[in-house]
């Protein structure tokens, strides 16, 4: 029976705590200089537990793979993780360098900010089907899409969003939240075109618990 005056550390509740404290590191990222030490605590507080209620749904409720969180160990389904982020990765930035010139302000030259976080947004897009079969076709059309959502979003809605007062310091929308959003959706699309031919029965199983003794 564990005791209730210690705090039990495991090697999988070291891992849920890390992705719990980077929720609250990137919404604080939205808030710098905005809000106050004590308003910053409060949300600190609310976000980790909601974010551990999401963990649970994903987790136990939904029974979604926890290898999507980069728990996984060295296996097969680690390698086709591994190479589905390098290559939505390197199409990201790719992209993000095409775009950023051709959008730029300062006519034709590079925007340093969509450099140093769109070409990130392929790593967030992917976040939630690394260890899916999305193929090369996928991979590519992923990177590109999280690329033209994040420059787009830094180079016309974060203005817009301003000048109706919705202020994020960071640019966290277009890093984290657009990209996110659009990382959730292609798990919905690739889970529904997941078959047993693509995975065979075993990793089918793995990647998507929810359907063990379903087929």
């Amino acid at each position: 029976m564990p005791s209730l005056s210690r705090i039990q550390r495991t090697r999988s509740s070291n891992r849920e705590a890390d992705i719990m404290a980077a929720t609250v590191l990137i919404t604080f990222g939205a808030l710098l200089g905005i809000a106050s030490g004590l308003q910053l605590l409060f949300i600190a507080i609310v976000e980790t537990a909601v974010a551990c209620l999401n963990m649970w749904l994903v987790a136990d409720v939904f029974k979604v793979c926890p290898r999507a969180y980069f728990t996984s160990y060295y296996n097969r389904d680690c390698c086709v993780a591994c190479l589905n982020m390098r290559l939505v990765a390197e199409v990201c930035k790719v992209t993000t360098f095409f775009l950023s010139s051709a959008v730029s302000k300062h006519g034709a030259r590079l925007d340093m900010v969509h450099i140093q976080n769109s070409t990130l947004a392929g790593g967030v897009a992917v976040g939630s089907v690394c260890n899916m079969q999305i193929g090369a076709g996928g991979a590519v059309a992923v990177g590109i899409g999280a690329g033209i959502i994040s420059v787009f979003g830094y180079r016309y809605l974060t203005p817009l969003l301003t000048k109706i007062g919705i202020l994020d310091t960071c640019g966290v929308n277009n890093l984290h939240g657009m990209p996110g959003v659009f990382s959730g959706l292609l798990s919905v699309l690739f889970a529904a075109l997941a078959t047993t031919k693509e995975y065979g029965t075993s990793e089918l199983e793995t990647v998507f618990g929810a359907m063990k003794n379903v087929v």
